[in-house]
């Protein structure tokens, strides 16, 4: 009976098995050289002919056997890794390429007849890997092979000179921080990549020098209104950026694939993820970064967002409604900005359209979140869809020493349109969402913001648990429905969508954009800056 572990071959040996062996019971350790490895079966027709495909892999460079006296060599593909066998590897490296290339991983062409050049054909791991055999993502033998590799054009063609090895970590950024900081490019807003009409139109407004901002008495200068027009255009354009774990590189062949060194796998393909709608307000002090804030607050004043599109669905009325409220559906469906198109219409047509606005506050927008299914036993609960509503309130947090400057600014700055509400005190409790969403400002403390997740508490005095708790309220009736009277942690700030978040100089409050504990788990946003 044989037991093969790796090149090494434990033989347990009968007692009549051999006539030379002394102690035929004692197992004989020997090792054996490297074989050939065959390649793996294909799973289809169509397989064989994506993996022949030469144009399915990445050619990323060549390996050097030994010296080189062909002047224009010919190229065989090696099928076989008994063929190398003589080629002056390693044993380890000729392992590692004998499994890549039985599992169809890499593609390899000697030169002829020297046998001194070894191109190196890679797949990429975003194509094809639905043809192969016991693939398992990063593979380990990929990097025997990636460290000796010689991306050079010369050597690729035959005739190597200077090595030029591949370079298996990711790129350095060119200069020291300071210099990065100190080259940032000026603010260059444009309105192309803006897709809404409504702000597109703020962001005009705001790029305007000759248009003053309705409530805003103060005059921009036309740097302010480009830094403001740059946060508007962060927050409103739909673009996607590079994966920043991957990096662009140039194949031998003149074509672009991208590689990861963090996990050492190559890609056909670019992957693009949506960026934050925010970032850090880094101007430098007493350019006055706090008016900016204020400025983008009031362009943007009652603007709604969309509803998310995995939560979006149609609503089914039981009976035919009126055209008004079918007209009031319609404007919270497109999250049209209604407050601002009646401002300027009063503005231009001196008409105070009383009727439609109370119509349109009665009838927030909002949205449900339907609950994912659960396994059902004797303890389960059955949960309602949490209802989320749509705000366009601004969150300021700031030190409790800056609240006071933030309400003086304000005032010095606006005509006092902004409604605001002021959160530092711990005794007093924040308003429910209804009332929240009427709000333009919302100024915190950064303590008493933290105060929101850390320290909540119902009306009867109980703090609520960061870990669920198994819910034991007796049923109703016959039915699976508990009469539940457990603590509800959806308190008013995590039962709004499109809070956007103002931190001002709070360093450790730079995390605003993650789910950190400053920032309730529950709350959805859809933009976030920082002020240094």
């Amino acid at each position: 009976m044989a037991k093969r572990r790796g090149s090494v071959v434990l033989e347990l040996m009968d007692d009549d098995s051999s006539n030379d062996d002394t102690s035929p019971n004692i197992p004989k350790l020997h090792t054996t050289p490297p074989k050939s490895t065959p390649r793996a079966a294909l799973t289809s027709p169509e397989g064989a002919i994506f993996l022949n495909d030469l144009s399915n892999y990445i050619p990323v460079g060549s390996l050097v056997l030994g010296d080189v006296f062909d002047d224009v060599p010919a190229w065989q593909e090696v099928v076989d890794i008994a063929v190398l066998s003589q080629s002056g590897l390693s044993e380890q490296d000729l392992l590692d390429i004998g499994r890549l290339l039985s599992r169809r991983r890499l593609r390899l062409f000697v030169s002829t007849p020297s046998r001194a050049i070894l191109r190196v054909y890679l797949l990429p791991s975003d194509v094809g890997h639905r043809f192969l055999q016991s693939d398992r993502g990063p593979d380990a033998h990929l990097f025997s092979v990636l460290r000796n590799l010689d991306v050079s054009l010369d050597c690729w063609n035959g005739q190597p000179n200077v090595k030029r090895p591949f370079d298996l970590y990711a790129a350095g950024e060119e200069g020291s921080l300071f210099y990065l900081f100190n080259n940032i490019p000026s603010p260059n807003p444009t309105s192309e990549h803006i897709t809404s009409h409504f702000h597109r139109e703020s962001m005009l407004d705001l790029l305007d020098v000759e248009y003053q901002l309705p409530g805003l008495k103060t005059v921009l200068y036309p740097y302010q209104r480009k830094s403001a027009a740059q946060m508007l255009q962060r927050e409103c354009e739909e673009r996607r950026e590079l994966d920043p774990r991957l990096e662009e590189r140039v194949a031998l062949d003149g074509s672009t694939y991208y590689y990861n060194p963090w996990e050492m796998s190559f890609f056909q393909s670019p992957r693009f993820y949506e960026p934050c709608k925010g970032g850090i307000l880094a101007d430098t002090m007493g350019h006055g970064k706090t008016l900016m804030c204020i400025a983008l607050i009031l362009a943007t004043r009652g603007y709604l967002p969309r509803t998310p599109t995995q939560y979006d669905r149609v609503m089914v009325r039981p009976k035919v409604v009126s055209l008004l409220d079918m007209a009031v559906s319609a404007v919270n469906q497109h999250s049209a900005p209604w407050r601002s198109f009646f401002e300027k219409h009063e503005h231009h047509t001196g008409e105070h359209m009383a009727k439609c606005i109370e119509l349109m506050r009665q009838n927030a927008p909002s949205y449900e979140i339907p609950v994912e299914p659960i396994r059902w036993n004797r303890n389960t609960t059955v949960r309602t869809p949490k209802k989320v509503t749509l705000a366009a309130t601004t969150l300021v947090v700031v030190p409790r020493n800056l609240l006071s400057q933030w309400k003086l600014e304000l005032e010095k700055h606006t005509t006092g349109v902004l409604n605001t509400l002021v959160m530092d005190d711990n005794r007093i409790a924040l308003p429910s969402p209804e009332v929240l969403r009427t709000f333009d400002i919302v100024l915190f403390s950064r303590h008493r913001f933290e105060c929101e997740d850390r320290d909540g508490e119902d009306a009867k005095g109980r703090r609520m648990s960061r870990y669920p708790v198994t819910c034991n309220c007796p049923y109703i009736g016959a039915t699976r429905t508990r009469d539940c009277v457990c603590l509800r942690p959806d308190v008013s700030i995590r039962a709004s969508y499109n809070i956007q978040g103002l931190a001002d100089q709070t360093p450790g409050f730079v995390h605003i954009t993650t789910q950190s504990s400053a920032l309730p788990e529950n709350h959805h946003r859809r933009r976030a800056w920082n002020g240094c």
